[in-house]
């Protein structure tokens, strides 16, 4: 007989006490940043640049944009030296990432993705140059070359639709010149790391521009095996991307892309929590040796070194802009091809025991047309969206000595599936100025996904020539392929008012809808589905500029009632998706940044979230226990955060160089929960302290800058995921970066 356990915490009074700290410091500290810099020249001035951004699909300054938007521009991502999604994290209000066999994790106020199952699609959109990126694994030629990088948090159903519960990150890349110009960059640093950049842009013909950037980055291996001896954690990635600008008139530019990248990646877990000891005994029995473990999170055992797995993407795209008149017509489509391999071992033992292996292809077009502009006292957008996506996956598990049955040793697990998925949208947006203090909005998405998926699960016992194949889910003689398909029909709205209080703060709120498409999960019970999961968002912002343009202040509230929130919990080896039928999210964000004098200019930003299950028991079939998570916290959901920067900007009178800055900044994260069950998986609070230094000339032709990050060299968990066939109490990680510093060398021309 299976003994259930219910297990529930209570932290009221704890959060209170945290929301009462977050709050004091929020106040009291008002004076450094928000996520971060306008780009400045390379000058010195007492006022604050205004930045503008692409949100919204309009071009607006982000003082005035009635959302919660943080931009990062080309000067800020340089300096600090932001490749990738993750270097965000701390910089951006509740944005956490951590990585999972080579897939970015990215949830924004509890709202994303929390474990790659194969099959999972983000709940945080991705788009690079307007091209939405379907899969987690998709990356980008890291940041180089690029413009902007905007973070919108909260839902964003009306206009950007699928997939964008939690929020949407976009990339904007530089675009081509019309006169010439050109960059090399080099630098090195600790764990072998290098990197090399090469960019040339400018005229082709009078009306066609041009601009290819190639870029390398890679370092590496960091953690021991204290099986092998050896040295493992290395990734190396490089890439291109090309773009050609055609202007055939005044009013009409066409943009071609294309871009090419590898990644090599080795995963790696460290111990959290063993094996029980029916598994270790078992394990130690099948290989005739003490099964050996460490919870170092600088070390671990494997039977094997973790070799590099390989994740290849490309693609091409196409952007139609036409101005005729007062109307902006825009037109995109783009083509995008994702490949993930991985064969690893996965347990942390120093005896065989899990082997993962993994292969997916996805394949993807899509197209977006919207016109926009101006009738009387009404700002409207209008367009429509088409996405379609084969999906190819293979997920296998190699239990190479454990013995299922003693004297028959072997057993693996295969699981492959096909998905189509395709989806359209039909969206509408506008702003109707009442007065020139006054502005109400609001908008409307009609968005229908059909999915299909073919299954296969296999099982294979026994060594070879004896293996017995068997199907995965009825465990008979005969595979018998599964097949699924299902429709979603959905309407999202979006409402809210603006008003100007004075010519320096506004103040607005707003009501959004947002939704996330249900699906099947890959293994586990066979068939399974989940449901659609959709979510009710509030916000109210105040956004003021203030002591003659020198600081700025953003105040965002927000609340979320979830329904069907698909939650991944752990299920015999792999990852699994429920429904919770509720949870509920609320919170305060401030952003701030100030320019004290010519020199210096401080940043700071702090978070107060609460983000729980409602009305959720989830049972594990591996252990038995059933577990009411009613109260619980939400994955990757930490109830405070509070960051801070200063900078100085010094003039130098040197020969070589005209400036100097120079930045520090730190970021406290409360404990966070990295599984549902989070009175087990609660990772305690961390600070990460970064630090930057760059001297310039002021022509900016040349700089050198330097960096360390992780200061504190602090070994903090950044994910946490389940295993074991036994018992899911064996749980692994992953460690964040240790210590790094380095120095970059860039020329322009």
């Amino acid at each position: 007989m299976v003994a259930t356990t219910v297990v529930k915490q209570n932290m009221e009074q704890q959060w209170a006490r945290q929301f009462g700290l977050a709050l004091t410091v929020s106040v009291g500290l008002v004076a450094p940043s928000f996520a971060q810099d306008s780009e400045q020249k390379r000058g010195h001035s007492n006022e604050l640049e205004e930045t503008f951004v692409t949100a919204s699909k309009r071009s607006e300054s982000l003082e005035d944009i009635a959302s919660a938007v943080s931009a990062f521009t080309s000067q800020a991502i340089e300096q600090r030296g932001l490749n990738r999604v993750d270097d965000l994290v701390g910089l951006v209000p509740n944005l956490q990432v951590s990585e999972q066999t080579g897939a970015s994790l990215i949830t924004i106020r509890g709202a994303g993705l929390t474990v790659d199952t194969g099959y999972a699609e983000p709940g945080v959109a991705i788009y690079a140059d307007g091209i939405y990126q379907p899969r987690t694994a998709v990356g980008l030629i890291g940041a180089a070359d690029v413009e902007r990088i905007e973070v919108l948090r909260g839902p964003q159903g009306t206009l950007y639709g699928r997939n964008a519960t939690g929020g949407v990150v976009n990339f904007i890349s530089k675009g081509p010149t019309d006169e010439f110009e050109a960059e090399i960059a080099a630098g090195f640093g600790n764990l072998d790391a290098y990197n090399g950049r090469v960019m040339v842009s400018g005229p082709i013909t009078d009306n066609i521009n041009a601009r290819i950037v190639a870029a390398t980055n890679s370092r590496g291996d960091y953690l021991d095996n204290l099986e092998t001896g050896n040295e493992v954690g290395e990734r190396e990635e490089s890439g291109i991307r090309a773009i050609v600008e055609f202007l055939p008139s005044d009013d009409l530019s066409i943009v071609l892309r294309g871009h090419y990248q590898e990644t090599e990646t080795a995963p790696y877990a460290v111990m959290v929590t063993p094996p029980v000891p029916l598994d270790l005994a078992i394990l130690g029995a099948a290989n005739g040796r003490p099964v050996e473990y460490t919870f170092d999170r600088d070390a671990h055992y494997e039977e094997r070194d973790v070799e590099p797995g390989e994740i290849k993407n490309e693609g091409a795209s196409i952007e139609v802009l036409w101005t005729p008149n007062d109307l902006n017509v825009r037109f995109i489509a783009g083509y995008l091809e994702n490949s993930t391999f991985f064969d690893v071992p996965n347990d942390a033992l120093s005896v065989p025991f899990i082997e993962l292996v993994r292969s997916d292809v996805s394949e993807s077009v899509s197209a977006e047309l919207n016109v926009s502009g101006e009738m009387g006292s009404v700002d409207w957008l209008v367009g429509a969206y088409y996405f379609q996506e084969d999906y190819d996956a293979s997920l296998g598990f190699r239990f190479a000595s454990f013995e299922v049955i003693p004297g028959l040793p072997g057993f693996n697990i295969d699981n492959n599936g096909l998905e189509d998925n395709e989806s359209i949208g039909i969206f509408a947006d506008a702003t109707l100025n009442i007065s020139d203090d006054l502005r109400v909005f609001g908008g409307l998405r009609y968005s229908r996904d059909e999915k299909s998926m073919e299954q296969t699960n296999i099982s294979l016992l026994g060594p070879a020539p004896f293996t017995v194949v068997l199907d995965g889910c009825t465990f008979g003689p005969v595979i018998e392929p599964l097949s699924f398909n299902d429709t979603t029909d959905n309407v999202s709205p979006r409402v809210g008012v603006q008003y100007d209080v004075n010519d320096n703060a506004n103040i607005y709120a707003q009501y959004q809808k947002g939704y996330k498409a249900g699906g099947w999960n890959f293994t586990g019970p066979c068939g399974d589905d989940f449901d659609e999961e959709e979510i009710d968002a509030f916000e109210v912002g105040y956004k003021t500029n203030l002591l003659d343009g020198t600081l700025n202040l953003f105040l965002t509230a927000f609340y979320y009632d979830y329904t069907n929130l698909q939650v991944f919990t752990s299920r015999v080896s792999t990852a699994f998706v429920v429904n919770a039928p509720e949870a509920e999210v609320y919170g305060l964000e401030l952003e701030s940044r100030m320019r004290v004098n010519d020199v210096i200019s401080l940043d700071f930003m702090a978070t107060v979230m609460r983000a729980r299950y409602r009305e959720f028991v989830d049972s594990d079939i591996v252990t038995g226990i059933t577990w009411d998570l009613d109260g619980e916290p939400l994955a990757r959901s930490p109830d405070y955060t509070v960051g801070g920067g200063i900078q100085a900007d010094i003039p130098l009178d040197w020969s070589l160089f005209g400036g100097l800055m120079l930045r520090a900044e730190a970021t406290y994260t409360d404990e966070i929960a990295y599984r549902p069950y989070a009175s087990e998986d609660i990772e305690p609070g961390y600070w990460n302290v970064n630090a930057y230094i760059e001297l310039f000339d002021m022509d900016n032709k040349y700089s050198v800058r330097g960096y360390v990050r992780n200061v504190t060299d602090d070994d903090h968990l950044t994910q946490i995921f389940g295993g074991g066939v036994i018992t899911a109490g064996y749980r692994k990680g992953t460690v964040a970066l240790p210590r790094t510093f380095g120095a970059e060398v860039t020329i322009r021309f």
